[in-house]
């Protein structure tokens, strides 16, 4: 069990999209939360790969490399 408090404009723009999705405020939270951390996951996963190779391609280096 985890709560938290939101500020009063944040937890009015959530009433009013819950209601307008039809969906409970719970639930809505959730599927926010979970698709927030699912991208900053994705991001930092991208991040450590790109830090690890330093060389940088233009457009006609890469389409080159690719025998495009």
């Amino acid at each position: 069990m985890f709560s938290v408090r939101l500020p009063e404009e944040l937890e009015q723009n959530l009433t009013i999209l819950s209601e307008q999705m039809h969906i409970n405020k719970s639930k809505l939270v959730i599927a926010a939360l979970k698709e927030y951390i699912e991208d900053r996951q994705d991001y930092l996963a991208a991040s450590d790969v790109f830090g690890r190779n330093n060389k940088r391609y233009t457009h006609e280096e890469l389409i080159s490399e690719l025998g495009l």
